[in-house]
C-alpha cells in the first residue's frame, strides 16, 4: 500500500508521490477512494449556513440576528467564520425563496 501511495504502482518502490485527483478516485477505478477535502468542506459549510438558517435554538438565532438581516448579508461585521459560511447562506437562501 505505502508503494502506491508514493508511486502509484503497488510492486515499484519510491519517492514519487500520486495526484490528488488518483488518491480520491474509487478503489474500482484505480485509486484509494479517498473523500475530496475540497468538496467534504463545501458540504459541511452548506449544512452550517443551512443550520444557521432554519434551527429555531437561540445560539443560532444569536448568529442570525448578528449576521443576517432582511436577506441581506451584513458585511461590515468581520468574523473568520461568516467570512467562509456566508456565500453558502446566500445561496441556500436564494435557492429558497
Amino acid at each position: 500500500m505505502r508503494n502506491f501511495i508514493w508511486t502509484g504502482s503497488i510492486d515499484k518502490a519510491g519517492f514519487y508521490t500520486i495526484s490528488w485527483a488518483k488518491a480520491c478516485a474509487s478503489k474500482e477505478e484505480g485509486g484509494l477512494g479517498i473523500r475530496s477535502i475540497t468538496l467534504m468542506n463545501k458540504a459541511f459549510l452548506h449544512k452550517l449556513a443551512w443550520t444557521v438558517l432554519t434551527d429555531i435554538d437561540a445560539s443560532m438565532g444569536f448568529v442570525r440576528a448578528h449576521f443576517w438581516k432582511d436577506s441581506v448579508t451584513r458585511a461590515h461585521i468581520p468574523s473568520s467564520v461568516w467570512g467562509g459560511l456566508r456565500p453558502h447562506a446566500i445561496r441556500i437562501y436564494g435557492e429558497a425563496r
